[in-house]
C-alpha cells in the first residue's frame, strides 16, 4: 500500500506500507510434543551409521539444537537394547522398587536422627539459659 505526501519542501514523497495482512504476525505454531520413547526412536536413528543429523532433523521437523540436547540428555539410556514390551523391562521395575524403598528408609532413618539432635540441641541451649 502506498501513500503520497506534500514534503516540506513542496514536492510529494511517496511512502512505502506493508500490506494490511503482511503487518499481521503470523499465526504462532504450537510445539510438538514427544514422548521419552519418540524420542529415543528420533535419537536411535539419528546414531544410525550413514544417516545425517539434517536429514533426521527435517524428517520429523526438528531443530538441530533439539536433537542434540536430546542425544546428550539421552545419553545415559542403553539405546540399542531398549525393547517397548512391558514385560521385558519388569526385572528393571523390581530393581528399582528395591532401591526407592531403600532410599524411603534411609530417609526416614535420617529424619529421625535429625529430630533427635534437634531435641538434644535444645535441652543443652535451656540448661545454659537456666545458669
Amino acid at each position: 500500500m502506498n501513500a503520497r505526501y506534500l514534503g516540506p519542501d513542496g514536492p510529494a514523497t511517496t511512502v512505502i506500507t506493508p500490506a494490511p495482512s503482511a503487518m499481521h504476525a503470523a499465526p504462532s505454531r504450537r510445539r510438538q510434543q514427544y514422548t521419552l520413547a519418540e524420542k529415543l526412536a528420533i535419537v536411535r536413528e539419528s546414531l544410525q551409521a550413514g544417516v545425517s543429523q539434517a536429514s533426521v532433523t527435517r524428517k520429523h521437523k526438528l531443530g538441530k539444537n533439539v536433537l542434540w540436547s536430546w542425544r546428550k540428555s539421552l545419553a545415559g539410556f542403553e539405546l540399542s537394547g531398549l525393547q517397548s514390551s512391558a514385560g521385558a523391562n519388569e526385572p528393571d521395575l523390581s530393581n528399582l522398587r528395591d532401591r526407592i524403598a531403600e532410599l524411603e528408609r534411609l530417609l526416614g532413618q535420617k529424619a529421625f536422627e535429625i529430630e533427635l539432635l534437634r531435641s538434644r540441641l535444645q535441652s543443652q541451649y535451656n540448661t545454659m539459659e537456666m545458669r
